[in-house]
Formats: structure tokens, sequence, C-alpha cells
């Protein structure tokens, strides 16, 4: 968890900070980042940073954290129950992620790349607990749905949930391979039009299916 003089910072300053981090790592598997060239974009004396967070592991876990919490946030707010349409409350949601990259243009991207991760280093620290509590989260809020009979009352949600969380990701992947967006760049940079398109496209699929 970063240090008490990262948390001190100015806002503008710790968002400065996370977004060099989140270039770093969204670019380059977990080996490969390097804090020197975090350090060297942020024109920090290296003994600087360490007074920021304790080290390379330290920062990665608490980038994971971060961004998750920033989703987890715009999870909640669109899907909270109320609507009338559980697409369209996940389309609403999806959508909302392009909000994100307005503050910090490769924290999703990182997401993504983050859960792929393969880095002994890393998997070290994960077990099933984390998942389990992901699963958990979603699956609270998508309880609401069923009990407003907006999702049937058979599905299993925990199995629900591992789909829906599959199937944006698998989302973001094709927008990313559609219209060929560089790694540098946010993941939902090609406008909301467009990515609203892709979504209720795909999401049509998983409604109607996909036999004739």
């Amino acid at each position: 968890m970063p240090l008490k003089t990262f948390l001190n910072l100015p806002e503008n300053r710790k968002k400065e900070i996370l977004n060099a981090c989140f270039e770093e790592f969204a670019q380059n598997d977990y080996e490969s980042a390097s804090l020197s060239r975090i350090i060297s974009n942020l024109s920090l004396a290296k003994g600087s940073f360490y007074r920021y967070f304790e080290n390379k592991l330290d920062l990665y876990h608490f980038l994971c954290q971060f961004a998750n919490s920033l989703v987890a946030a715009n999870f909640v707010h669109y899907l909270d129950g109320s609507g009338k349409d559980f697409f369209q409350d996940w389309i609403s949601f999806f959508l909302s992620l392009s909000e994100i990259e307005n503050d910090y243009p490769l924290a999703i991207r990182f997401r993504f790349k983050a859960a792929l991760e393969q880095s002994s280093e890393v998997s070290a620290q994960q077990n099933m607990e984390k998942p389990l509590q992901r699963m958990k989260f979603m699956r609270d809020v998508l309880q609401k749905y069923q009990e407003n009979n907006l999702i049937r009352k058979d599905i299993d949600l925990d199995f629900f949930s591992l789909m829906m969380t599959s199937f944006n990701f698998t989302l973001s992947e094709y927008i990313c391979i559609k219209y060929k967006i560089a790694t540098s760049s946010p993941l939902y940079s090609v406008g909301i039009e467009l990515l609203k398109q892709d979504a209720e496209q795909l999401l049509d699929i998983v409604r109607r299916g996909w036999l004739p």
C-alpha cells in the first residue's frame, strides 16, 4: 500500500504519478516494467519514489486495487437494480468506463493486462479469495435484478457473474482488434457512439442467442 508521503500529496500530483505508473505497466508485463523509467518520466529522484511506495510489487498491487475501485464505483452506480432492463444498464456501465479514461487514460487497459499477468512474483500473492470476492460483489448487485424479476429466477448468479465479467473482457478485446487501437492509447478511444453500437450488437447475441 502507498506510504503516508504519497497519500499526503496534492490530488493532481498523485494523479500524475499514477498515470505514469499505469502507462508503464499497461505497455509492459510485470517483469519488463521499469521503475527507473517511471522515475525518469516523472523527473523524480530515485529516493523520492521509495518514499511513496516500498517496492515494485507494492506499487503494482496498489495500481490493481485503485483501477478495480474505479470500475467498481461505476458498476454500482449504473447497475443499481432500479432500471427496467438489465442489458441496457450493463451498456450504460460499459460506456461509463470511457469516462474513467478521461482522468486515467490507461487505467482500464492496465486492469485488463493485469488480469492476464503470469509473473510468479505477482501470482504468488494471488489466491482464490480475490476472484471469489469479485464474484460475490457482482453477485450481490445482480441479485437486485433477480429480485425485481429482471433476471430469471433459475439463473445461477455466481455463474452469471463470471459470464458477464468474461463478456466485458471479450468485448473490450474485440474493440481493440476491430479499431486497431494502439497499446499506448486509451482502450475506449474510438468514441461513445461506436462503443455503444458494438456493445449493443454483442449483447443482442447474448440476449437472443445465435441460432437462426
